[in-house]
C-alpha cells in the first residue's frame, strides 16, 4: 500500500529528528565529560601515590644516614677530645643540625603542596628549646664577631604544647637569616608569654 507523503507533517518529523539529535548529543557529551572526570581523577590519585612515595623514599635515603652521622656525633661529644677537636665536633654538630632543618624543609614544602602535612603535638620545656637553638648558632654568631643573645619572659617553669619540630623549624629559620644578613652588633631572640604583654 503506497503511503501518501501528504498525510506526513514533514516540520514535525524534521523537529523530532532535530530533538534526537539534540538528546544523542547531550548523551554523548555527558559521557565524554564523565570520562575526562575519571582520568583527572585517576591521574590526582597516581600523582598522589607518586608524592607519598617520594616523600617516603626521600624520607628514607635522607634521615637515616643524617640520624646515624648526628647519633655518632653526640657519642663522640663523650670522648676525650682536644679544644680543637671540640670545635671541631661543635661545627660538625652544627652543620648536621642545619641539614637536618634543610632537608625538613624541602619535606614540608612537599608535603604542604601535596595536602599531606600533618601537625605532631606534644609537650616540651622553652629550656630544651632554647638549648638546641643555642648550640646551633652560638658559634656561628662568634664567627661572625656577633653578639647572639635569647631570653624568655614567662616561659621558663612552663611546658610548652605543640609541634616541636616545626617550632624548631620556624626558630632555626629566623635566627639563621638574622645572623645571615647581621654584620655588626647583635641578634636578640626574646620570647614573651602573651600573659606578661
Amino acid at each position: 500500500m503506497a503511503v501518501d507523503e501528504s498525510t506526513f507533517d514533514m516540520d514535525f518529523v524534521s523537529s523530532q529528528m532535530s530533538l534526537v539529535c539534540e538528546l544523542l548529543s547531550s548523551s554523548i557529551t555527558r559521557q565524554i565529560i564523565n570520562i575526562r572526570l575519571v582520568e583527572s581523577k585517576e591521574r590526582a590519585e597516581a600523582s598522589e601515590r607518586s608524592t607519598r612515595e617520594f616523600l617516603a623514599m626521600i624520607n628514607h635515603e635522607l634521615r637515616t644516614p643524617l640520624n646515624g652521622l648526628l647519633g655518632s656525633v653526640e657519642l663522640l661529644a663523650d670522648t676525650g677530645l682536644s679544644d680543637s677537636q671540640k670545635d671541631l665536633h661543635h661545627n660538625l654538630s652544627q652543620s648536621g643540625q642545619l641539614l637536618r632543618s634543610i632537608i625538613n624543609d624541602l619535606l614540608d614544602f612537599s608535603k604542604i603542596d601535596a595536602g599531606m602535612l600533618e601537625l605532631i603535638e606534644s609537650d616540651f620545656t622553652w629550656k630544651s628549646l632554647e638549648s638546641t637553638l643555642r648550640s646551633i648558632f652560638e658559634h656561628k654568631a662568634q664567627e661572625k664577631q656577633i653578639g647572639f643573645v635569647i631570653k624568655s619572659n614567662g616561659f621558663e617553669q612552663r611546658l610548652i604544647r605543640g609541634d616541636l619540630e616545626r617550632v624548631t623549624q620556624i626558630f632555626v629559620n629566623l635566627i639563621g637569616n638574622a645572623i645571615k644578613f647581621t654584620d655588626k652588633g647583635r641578634v636578640d631572640v626574646v620570647v614573651n608569654n602573651g600573659d606578661n604583654g
